[in-house]
């Protein structure tokens, strides 16, 4: 009797030592939902017109493999205030996603308006390639050690700096406020007509 109890006690405790040992797998739904709130939130800071600034522009350093400076070109471009993400498609530690809009022009360096090549596609898409990254922090002894949480980030390249429709009349209204130059605050003027006819 007490043999058989130690054999199921025996195997009890080794069915739970494989389970905390095994690596927990992150479902496909929660790894979709993840890799898609990195690009989202980059997104989101493009409608608020953050990527527009040095500030901003670090601060979304964070979900990129490879962050850059900002470069050194004041013109940007304009995408549309409406834009979709998806679909997702994630294979292992990489993920594949596609954000959806329509081209709405670009602003350069004096703020003067610039529209959109015509094109027969209404829409275009950026497709976005993520993998699963592991930051490093540093241990007490000065070594470098893995973290336990990993996150997805952009392998792609920066690229240059872009806006929504909104995100940009924000800046422009900003840029012309501070501006000294009459033909930039005219431009700023004229861009803001414009840009308000694209809503």
């Amino acid at each position: 009797m007490s043999k058989t109890f130690n054999r199921s006690k025996l195997a009890l405790l080794l069915g739970s030592a494989i389970l905390l040992a095994a690596p927990v797998l992150q479902p496909q739904a929660t790894a979709e939902s993840a890799a898609s709130e990195v690009v989202t939130k980059l997104w989101k800071s493009a409608a608020d017109g953050n990527l527009l600034g040095n500030e901003g522009w670090t601060a979304t350093s964070q979900f990129f493999v490879h962050p850059s400076p900002r470069p050194e070109t004041r013109s940007f471009m304009i995408v549309s205030n409406d834009w979709s993400v998806g679909p997702v498609i994630v294979h292992g530690d990489g993920a594949e996603i596609d954000v959806n809009y329509i081209p709405a022009g670009q602003i350069d360096a004096s703020l003067h308006y610039l529209a959109p090549p015509r094109t027969p596609y209404m829409k275009r898409g950026v497709a976005y390639h993520l993998v699963i990254s592991t930051p490093s922090r540093n241990s007490a002894d000065g070594s470098d050690e893995k973290a336990q949480s990993a996150v997805w980030k952009i392998a792609d390249p920066r690229g240059l700096p872009w806006a929504t429709v909104d995100g940009a009349s924000h800046f422009v209204t900003a840029m012309r406020d501070k501006s000294k130059d009459p033909a930039v605050t005219k431009n700023a003027d004229e861009t803001l007509i414009k840009l308000a006819a694209l809503h």
